[in-house]
C-alpha cells in the first residue's frame, strides 16, 4: 500500500494520474483538508485509474474542481470528482464532506467510470458524500457510468437523487434530501433494503457509515410505511 496522509501525499497521487495508467493500492490514513484557495485537479484525469483507494473510513474535506465553461456554457473540466476517469477500480470507505464538482460528467467519487481498457468494473462501496454536482451527466457518487457498481453507500444533500448518470448497478444505498423539512430529517430513497431483512428483522448490520432511524427495530412492514410517508 501507499499511504494518503495529507494533501501534498493525495496531490502526488493526482501528479501520478497525469503520467500513466494507475494501478497501485492506496490507503488513506488521516482526515484531508482541501484549502478553500486550492482547485482540485482530479486524479487519473489524462490518464486512467484503476487501482484500489480505501479510505478507511477518514474524510476528505473542501474538494472543489475547476469551474471554467468555454463559449457555449461547457465545462471545461471533462471529468469532475476525487477521481476523473477510473476503470476496473475499487473505491471503499472513502468520506467526502462539503464538495464542489464542475464537468461535463460530474461526481463527488470519479467524473466517469468506463470499461474499456481493463474490461472489468469499477466498484465503489461504503461511501459517504456530501456537496453539489454540476454538469450534463451527474450523479452523487458517478457522473457518468458505464457499468460501474455502487453498494452500501450515502448521499447526504446532494443536489441530485441519482447515484450515477449513465448505467451502473446500484444495491444498498441510501439518499438523503437535504431539505429536512420535506423529510422529517429521513432518507426517502433506499435500494434493496429488503436484504438486510430476515424474515422480519435485520439479519445484517448497516455498514458503519449508517444508522437506521428510527431506533431501535424496524419490521420490513413498518419499513416499507416509513419509506412511503
Amino acid at each position: 500500500y501507499y499511504l494518503i496522509s495529507n494533501i501534498k501525499n493525495l496531490a502526488w497521487l493526482a501528479l501520478q494520474g497525469d503520467k500513466a495508467n494507475v494501478t497501485g493500492m492506496f490507503r488513506q490514513t488521516n482526515n484531508i483538508t482541501i484549502p478553500n484557495n486550492i482547485l482540485w485537479l482530479p486524479i487519473g484525469r489524462l490518464k486512467l485509474f484503476s487501482g484500489t483507494y480505501d479510505g478507511q473510513g477518514y474524510t476528505i474535506s473542501g474538494l472543489r474542481t475547476y469551474n471554467g465553461t468555454d463559449a457555449n456554457d461547457n465545462y471545461l473540466e471533462t471529468n469532475g470528482g476525487l477521481f476523473a476517469n477510473v476503470d476496473g477500480a475499487t473505491i471503499i470507505n472513502v468520506i467526502i464532506e462539503d464538495a464542489t464538482i464542475y464537468g461535463q460528467n460530474a461526481g463527488i467519487i470519479a467524473g466517469s467510470a468506463s470499461t474499456n481498457n481493463t474490461g472489468s468494473s469499477t466498484n465503489i462501496s461504503n461511501c459517504v458524500v456530501s456537496g453539489t454536482v454540476n454538469g450534463t451527466s451527474i450523479g452523487s457518487i458517478i457522473g457518468n457510468s458505464n457499468g460501474a457498481s455502487i453498494s452500501a453507500c450515502l448521499a447526504k444533500g446532494v443536489n441530485t437523487a441519482s447515484f450515477a448518470g449513465g448505467s451502473a448497478n446500484v444495491d444498498s444505498c441510501i439518499y438523503e434530501l437535504n431539505d429536512p423539512s420535506k423529510t422529517r430529517g429521513r432518507s426517502i430513497t433506499f435500494t434493496k433494503y429488503s436484504e438486510w431483512i430476515y424474515p422480519s428483522n435485520f439479519a445484517y448490520p448497516m455498514p458503519k457509515a449508517f444508522m437506521w432511524y428510527p431506533y431501535p427495530e424496524l419490521t420490513k412492514d413498518s419499513l416499507n410505511t416509513w419509506l412511503n410517508r
